[in-house]
């Protein structure tokens, strides 16, 4: 038997009220009582016919008798506890049986409450106000435990199991699953500049903006930080690459006023799929901040998927045979970025770990007293050193790792790219002499093939002023990057107690890159050869261009 009793239409919400005894005249009684106290109840007359009828939906108060046929109220009891779907609902048992030994037993099975026979109504009631009371009061801790405060999006350790879930659905469905990772472009620039009530306004911006643009079949958490991250169920690397294009073309629309000013938040997002090969959701995050990285280190403000790390035509970059003709007279010395971070391998750990946290870098060349190339540390090393040592006051040389990927100067620059697009590993070190002096990432050598491509594709454009158009674009878009690099080398200096060292490197290295771009655009003009030194004559109807 199964009664649905609806009670009259309200407009407050009621938890929903499950009452399980074998006495109908029982079952009557409870049910007139509850409607009349505008609780939304269904009846059951014993525990199996109850476990069916939560199966269809979820009572959050359920009230039971001890005794009953088939099913009993303790074994009803025990196979809510064990339901991951029902668990967390609150128990009443209604009952005769109030010995010492009977409510043990009743409390290990899983009861919340205990209300003797025959049942006065007021105190019964009571009981049922006081579950709705300790329910809600559980959702509120739930809530915050799940949830990042300042957001209300999912936090990350709730983020992580909802999405392994996603994953094992997707492996073992053949779903496909992608994951894009957002990072809100010189972040600290704000927070220093407008202060840390204009960055909490910032992160509650993208965040209703990610909120409002997931279905409910995606996930959406704050990552950490500035950083947010998506889960984006039956969506192919492509799609997820158009979602958060749209994403970054939005946010970059927005306005966040402040004062009598308004200000502009840009995003970078990095985008990737599970494949057959992808062993676990953190592996599929971890190419998406690759993917994010690398878009980073491109100049911001854009969305990259992980498959164009290896895809030469994302960039509109020519065809990779002409490309191997063109990286075969190019050398490691020619690409590389300088000046390079390092540490002496008698410095202390903690100031690696220092540099970790002023820069965005994760890992250090380490050099010894000739300055020579011995070892390398990163972030994992520290995290690692903090389970077996007490401090950080130990000599970098005892944690390091000596096996580091290097190149010479005079390596050819096309073994690099196959290198760097075959494996994890983001960045190698470039010696001379056996001395670090340069690094090349996966981002600084797509800045500069990219660089090429483009010279290239504005030299036999047919389209003269579209051509000049896209190069004038980018270049103001560099001329930005510049600026907010210069300010944020300002706020930094700032700081009289920190060392200006990190910063001094940090803003160096990003300029260079910049300087490398406009450098790159000026041959446009002027068809300056870098690598053969050549001066190429430009096309006649180029050349009226490089007075203007």
């Amino acid at each position: 038997m199964q009664l649905n009793v609806t009670p009259p239409a309200t407009p407050q919400a009621t938890p929903r009220v499950l009452v399980v005894d074998d006495d109908p005249d029982m079952l009557r009684l409870l049910a007139k009582w509850l409607t009349d106290e505008k609780y939304s109840v269904t009846l059951a007359a014993d525990g199996q016919e109850a476990l069916e009828v939560l199966r269809d939906g979820k009572p959050s108060i359920i009230i039971t008798d001890w005794r009953m046929p088939r099913l009993n109220g303790l074994e009803l009891c025990q196979s809510i506890r064990n339901d991951d779907q029902t668990r967390h609902s609150y128990v009443l048992f209604l009952t005769a049986r109030t010995g010492p030994d009977e409510m043990l037993e009743a409390l290990d099975a899983g009861a919340d409450d205990f209300l003797a026979k025959p049942v006065d109504r007021e105190q019964f009631l009571v009981r049922v106000r006081y579950a709705e009371l300790a329910l809600k009061r559980l959702e509120r801790y739930a809530a915050l435990a799940e949830t990042d405060p300042l957001t209300g999006l999912l936090n990350r350790r709730v983020f992580v199991e909802v999405g392994s879930s996603q994953f094992r659905l997707a492996a073992t469905r053949g779903r496909r699953l992608s994951c894009v990772l957002l990072d809100i472009d010189l972040f600290k620039h704000v927070n220093d500049t407008y202060g840390h009530s204009v960055g909490d306004a910032a992160l509650q911006m993208v965040a209703n903006l990610l909120r409002t643009h997931s279905r409910a079949s995606d996930t959406v958490c704050r990552y950490g930080g500035d950083e947010f991250c998506v889960f984006l169920a039956d969506m192919t690397e492509h799609d997820a690459l158009r979602w958060a294009e749209r994403i970054r073309i939005r946010i970059s629309d927005m306005r966040l006023p402040v004062g009598s000013q308004e200000i502009r938040i840009r995003v970078t997002l990095g985008v990737a799929q599970m494949s057959d090969t992808t062993a676990s959701l953190q592996q599929l995050v971890d190419m998406a901040d690759q993917a994010l990285l690398t878009a980073k280190h491109s100049g911001r403000d854009r969305a990259l998927r992980y498959g164009a790390l290896n895809d030469l035509e994302e960039f509109n970059i020519v065809g990779s045979r002409e490309l191997q003709r063109r990286l075969a007279g190019v050398t490691a010395g020619q690409a590389m970025t300088t000046p390079l971070i390092s540490l002496g391998q008698d410095e202390q750990l903690h100031e690696a770990a220092d540099l970790f946290l002023r820069l965005r870098v994760n890992s250090v060349p380490i050099v010894d007293d000739q300055k020579k190339l011995v070892g390398i540390v990163s972030e994992k090393d520290l995290l690692n050193v903090t389970l077996s040592h007490e401090s950080w006051d130990v000599p970098i040389r005892d944690v390091m790792k000596t096996s580091v990927i290097c190149y010479d100067v005079e390596t050819p620059l096309a073994t690099i790219w196959e290198f760097l697009r075959r494996v994890a590993i983001r960045r190698v070190v470039i010696v001379k002499d056996g001395v670090p002096c340069g690094v090349i990432s996966r981002g600084g050598l797509l800045r500069w093939v990219g660089n090429w491509g483009m010279i290239r594709s504005y030299r036999q454009s047919d389209d003269i002023k579209h051509g000049r158009n896209t190069c004038l674009d980018h270049l103001r878009k560099t001329s930005r990057a510049m600026e907010e690099a210069v300010e944020q080398f300002k706020n930094d200096l700032s700081d009289a107690h920190s060392n200006p060292v990190p910063f001094m490197i940090n803003t160096a290295s990003v300029m260079q890159q910049y300087v490398q771009d406009i450098l790159a655009f000026s041959q446009i003009y002027y068809g300056f050869d870098p690598v053969t030194g050549a001066m190429v004559a430009p096309e006649p109807s180029h050349a009226g261009h490089a007075s203007n």
